[in-house]
């Protein structure tokens, strides 16, 4: 994680969307620019034909592919990608800190409200689970980030969902970022002090995260043969964590 590199990313497109009129002007959305700086300061390497496909950034590293919103409907742009290279998808994880509120008729800006949602980056791990496929391949990474933004938002009427009023998101700060290269790098998401043996609802209580989250984590982590199902406690599979060596 480098944060001087991530606050000069952000500079860098602010500057470009100033000249551009302001946030949410230019033609790709302002989390996706700043991560592709991010990653990849050199413009020359964004956006290469690839398989088929466009890749974001190809590099010396490979292929580095950002997705800010699902990471459903992936697989033949990664299997494409898998074929002639290493690739990294960047997954980020936003706990909003501001909305900005601009009114359409007036331009006044306004700031209403801090949000106090926290996410940590388990929340990812349902989506995660769209590229399940991939998790064993040596050649395949991810990489979570855990960011603050601001939501810029446009206020049309009180007749509209606020939901819909939403022109970008502009990332301010990187708090954490975290790469899973192997199987067993889903152990990290597993809470401590877990009872023996254990449920998904005990991982998602423990963890402090959505059962679908635990879900998938334990999917995981049962495919990889890391955990192993030992029983069941009405609907749930109990599980407990494999010793080194041992099999299902």
């Amino acid at each position: 994680m480098d944060t001087l590199r991530f606050q000069q990313a952000c500079d860098a497109v602010l500057r470009k969307e100033k000249a551009s009129s302001g946030i949410g002007t230019l033609s790709e959305k302002s989390m996706h620019a700043v991560l592709k700086r991010y990653f990849e300061p050199d413009e020359s390497r964004h956006e290469i034909s690839v398989g088929g496909f466009v890749a974001d950034i190809v590099n010396e590293n490979g292929i580095v592919e950002i997705q800010t919103r699902s990471l459903h409907g992936m697989n033949k742009k990664l299997d494409a990608f898998l074929a002639c290279c290493k690739v990294t998808v960047v997954y980020p994880i936003v706990c909003t800190k501001r909305i900005i509120w601009t009114d359409k008729e007036t331009g006044e800006i306004r700031i209403s409200r801090s949000s106090n949602r926290k996410k940590s980056l388990s929340w990812a791990l349902h989506e995660i689970y769209y590229l399940r496929k991939f998790i064993s391949n040596p050649n395949f990474s991810i990489c979570l980030m855990h960011i603050d933004a601001d939501d810029y938002r446009m206020q049309l009427n009180k007749s509209k969902a606020r939901r819909n009023c939403i022109c970008d998101r502009f990332p301010t700060k990187l708090n954490e970022e975290l790469y899973i290269n192997h199987p067993s790098d889903f152990l990290q998401f597993l809470p401590e002090n877990l009872p023996c043996p254990f449920t998904t609802s005990d991982v998602a209580k423990s963890g402090n995260m959505p059962l679908p989250c635990a879900q998938s984590l334990m999917y995981f982590l049962y495919d990889a043969n890391i955990a192993q199902r030992v029983g069941k406690d009405k609907n749930s599979y109990l599980y407990k964590l494999n010793v080194v060596g041992e099999q299902n």
